[in-house]
């Protein structure tokens, strides 16, 4: 099983997760975790793999 994990590293905590299907991969997994945490207005950082414009407008459109 794989997860993609919300940090807070200032606190050393795991806010959040979400489990990666198994025919699946970790984009839509962590497009559902921000989805899920309703991350209005806050800054977080991704790797290169989710430089993608559908996880930018999905954060803008719940603004």
């Amino acid at each position: 099983m794989a997860a993609v994990s919300a940090c807070a590293a200032g606190i050393r905590i795991i806010l959040a997760h979400e489990v990666i299907d198994e025919k699946s991969n970790e984009i839509p997994a962590a497009q559902a975790l921000t989805a899920a945490m309703g991350l209005k207005e806050r800054v977080f950082t991704l790797d290169a793999m989710h430089c993608q414009k559908n996880l930018r407008d999905r954060q803008s459109d719940r603004q």
